[in-house]
């Protein structure tokens, strides 16, 4: 899960990071409003108040996670529209002007699906995920690591 939930863990856990990657904003290929962002190398915390973003709801470790981005950068939170289903996110994203953010490998993947369709653009470096895996004991945690 991400690194950065450890603090909702009770007890004693044990942590190893298995990878990092970073958040990507993805969107229609016809979407006239990203078409401003187009030089940008990333999108920054403040661009996305000027985007209609649709995700999972709160209870997504993903939609959690980027509450929380915007908590440590002290800014507020974008209006966030919140589906609850995969397969309709995509559909709206692709017929509209909403963007959607995922991380990495998950977005390459929505995209190289709908790659007639879709597109996607890094976040800037305040929205990076690192995955690690927890255990409350030394030895799970090794044989876990191990096994993936």
């Amino acid at each position: 899960m991400d690194s950065e939930f450890e603090k909702d863990f009770t007890g004693n856990v044990k942590k190893l990071q298995l990878f990092e990657e970073p958040y990507y904003l993805v969107y229609s290929q016809h979407n006239a409003t990203m078409k401003l962002f187009s030089e940008f190398s990333s999108i920054k915390a403040t661009d996305l108040h000027h985007l209609r973003i649709i995700m999972y709801p709160k209870y997504c470790p993903i939609h959690q996670r980027v509450i929380q981005i915007y908590e440590q950068l002290n800014i507020p939170l974008p209006e966030i529209v919140e589906i609850d289903y995969s397969e309709s996110t995509i559909a709206m994203i692709s017929k509209s002007d909403f963007v959607t953010i995922l991380p990495k490998s998950l977005a390459i993947n929505k995209v190289t699906q709908n790659i007639n369709t879709l597109t996607m653009k890094p976040l800037d470096d305040n929205f990076i995920r690192h995955v690690s895996v927890f255990s409350h004991s030394e030895e799970i945690l090794h044989l876990v690591h191990d096994l993936l």
